[in-house]
């Protein structure tokens, strides 16, 4: 396991500095992107969202993608000395793809052909003051005619986007971005970029605002809501979304009653600089992970059948459905409360099964510990006995976290996992007494 995280970590750093997208075709027409590494029988893909293992006879082709620097050589040459605008542009696709030396060549070379360019200028760290453009004050922001620490204007942009002042907001989260030392708070920064861009029409600052969140290394509550958006907005020309009838968003708007009423009326096609046109794509986009989880429990459930090996598979289907779901929760929350409590119901009683097989086995070794007369065997067998009912008690630990999140729905499981820990516990300490514990 730490090879693997070492490994991800290594090549998480790599894809950083050159940005590799490689596409990995799979033999049932599916694809992912992401750095391939060759392990042997099987091939290591790294992706924004984690590594994938496939084994090779899954892989149709492997197809390798230009770096970064690579691709920037060819966009710069294919860009006109005195366009400004296409100048930025590529600035901004440098920032995505985290070519910092080639953003700032290209944003120098936007004020050189427009000294006004706003964007340009506000990159760099320009702030104009009284008609005049003036560099920034280092790790400062000048907003309102003040001056604020990054953190502070970023809550600030915050609070204008609530207000509806989507360009103000913009300017303060972009003045701060820049500045920012973690990236929970760079990530976080972008996705209000992108949301102000969204309300404002600017597609293109949207989707660059969301590609950097998804180039920054490691896990962040922010880059599914990132991958999605840019997901959402890539497919809808001109930013004009598809609604479904009024059936669909009664069942994606189950959980807002009060926002039901302002949906009716929006079908066909509108745009997505409507916050409920785009929270209904979103919506749209949860019930592809709940259908995927639900496919995920009911194998589960066909699986569990209380004989420990298929209960084990069922609770990798259990693992997998639960990310399904936890993903839809995580772009809209709550939506996919109802299946992750079954999940849970599920896991409470495959462990219960797995304890009745457990502590008949280790009533039947305490019958045999009886007749052992070598006291280094009685405590040896005693000890591992008393490891594997550690670790039962560590997957009920487990389990009783996820069942407390649910207190209301889930009362018996809560009173099931109290009752088996007792249990636990008290095999435990027979099984202590052979321990010389």
């Amino acid at each position: 396991m730490k090879r693997t995280i070492f490994l991800t970590a290594l090549v998480g750093m790599f894809l950083g500095a050159a940005a590799v997208a490689d596409v990995v075709h799979l033999t049932d027409g599916g694809k992912l992107e992401g750095k391939v590494i060759d392990a042997g029988d099987v091939v290591k893909v790294v992706t924004r969202m984690g590594t994938v293992t496939l084994p090779k006879d899954r892989v149709a082709k492997i197809e390798k993608k230009k770096t970064s620097a690579e691709l920037y050589k060819e966009k710069v040459a294919a860009v006109a000395d005195n366009d400004a605008e296409s100048h930025y542009k590529l600035a901004m696709w440098c920032k995505q793809n985290r070519l910092t030396k080639e953003k700032l060549a290209e944003l120098k070379k936007v004020i050189e052909i427009d000294p006004d360019h706003a964007k340009a200028r506000a990159a760099l760290k320009y702030v104009k003051i009284d008609g005049k453009w003036v560099k920034a004050k280092r790790g400062m922001v000048y907003l309102g005619g003040k001056w604020l620490k990054p953190g502070e204007a970023v809550e600030e942009g915050k609070s204008l986007y609530k207000m509806k002042k989507y360009e103000d907001a913009s300017k303060a989260l972009e003045g701060a971005a820049d500045d920012l030392h973690s990236d929970e708070l760079i990530a976080e920064a972008h996705l209000y970029i992108g949301m102000c861009a969204e309300r404002l029409g600017n597609w293109e600052d949207a989707k660059t605002a969301y590609g950097t969140i998804l180039g920054l290394k490691g896990e962040h509550a922010q880059k599914l809501q990132a991958e999605v958006r840019k997901e959402i907005i890539e497919s809808s020309t001109g930013g004009m979304y598809l609604v479904k009838g009024s059936a669909g968003k009664e069942d994606i708007f189950s959980i807002d009653t009060d926002e039901k009423k302002e949906t009716e009326k929006l079908t066909g096609l509108q745009s997505l600089t409507n916050p409920l046109v785009m929270k209904i794509a979103l919506r749209e986009k949860c019930v592809t992970f709940i259908e995927k989880g639900k496919d995920l429990l009911k194998k589960a459930k066909d699986t569990s059948d209380g004989t420990a090996a298929n209960d084990a598979k069922a609770s990798k289907l259990l693992d997998e459905a639960e990310t399904e779901f936890d993903r839809a929760n995580r772009i809209a929350k709550d939506v996919a409360r109802g299946y992750l409590i079954e999940v849970v119901k599920l896991r409470v009683g495959i462990l219960n099964n797995a304890y009745g097989i457990q502590a008949a086995r280790v009533q039947g070794q305490l019958l045999r510990l009886n007749t052992i007369e070598d006291t280094h065997t009685k405590m040896q067998l005693a000890r591992k006995l008393t490891g594997e009912l550690d670790e039962l008690l560590r997957q009920l630990q487990k389990i009783q976290k996820l069942v407390q999140e649910y207190p209301d729905e889930l009362s018996t499981q809560l009173a099931r996992c109290k009752a088996l820990s007792t249990r636990i516990r008290a095999l435990k300490a027979q099984l202590n007494a052979f321990a010389g514990r």
